[in-house]
């Protein structure tokens, strides 16, 4: 069995692997309309009882938020 250290090495890893590889999101900016992208350096955080988000970011005008 993996120790819970392992198992969030792993997965970070894996999630910055795939989203190094494709960080865009397919989602224009409220502000200039260039494609977002997911930023991996934020976290944003989630309730239980609702999905968890992610931190996006405008690479044009540097516009920041979250989605679903």
């Amino acid at each position: 069995m993996k120790t819970l250290q392992e198992h969030e090495a792993e997965f970070w890893e894996g999630y910055k692997s795939q989203v190094a590889a494709d960080p865009k999101c397919g989602i224009s900016c409220p502000l200039c309309g260039e494609e977002l992208y997911e930023d991996i350096t934020q976290i944003v955080s989630s309730y239980p009882d609702s999905p968890p988000q992610h931190a996006v970011v405008c690479g044009k005008c540097d516009w920041r938020g979250s989605i679903h």
